[in-house]
């Protein structure tokens, strides 16, 4: 599909007014991109055994993991992608120790045929007051 190679990348700023990019892993300077079986680019990247190829990674929202005390899971990184062979939006994470070098873990939203996200899920917002079960992969909110 023309127009859906989007990668995510990073810039890092002293004074929140020039910023300069910091370049990533993937020849293209990316940080984050599409996961491709077929991408040599890729090739002995750790990706999970269940992660479906994407046709994009983009929107992402990178949060201070305050529940793991693994260094390797000290960043958190949700991001909106669209799964290659079924054409659904949904929103995947991937975790990192500097915040720099990412590693995907796989989706953790995804469309209900039948619930209000049967069209799919995209651009995610992280708030605070949520808790991700990794076991089962589901949101649950928590009374503030």
């Amino acid at each position: 599909i023309k127009g859906m190679n989007l990668r995510i990348g990073v810039a890092v700023s002293q004074d929140g007014v020039s910023w300069g990019r910091v370049e990533g892993d993937d020849p293209t300077g990316a940080c984050m991109v599409p996961y491709n079986k077929a991408d040599p680019n890729q090739a002995g990247e750790p990706v999970p055994a269940n992660m479906p190829e994407e046709l994009y990674c983009g929107w992402p929202e990178v949060v201070v993991n305050l529940v793991s005390g693994n260094k390797a899971e000290a960043f958190l990184m949700f991001y909106s992608t669209m799964l290659k062979e079924t054409k659904e939006k949904v929103i995947a994470y991937a975790i990192s120790e500097d915040g720099f070098r990412w590693f995907k873990k796989g989706l953790c939203l995804q469309p209900d045929k039948d619930g209000m996200d049967a069209a799919g899920c995209a651009r995610c917002c992280v708030v605070r007051d949520a808790s991700f079960d990794e076991e089962t992969l589901r949101w649950t909110e928590i009374d503030s």
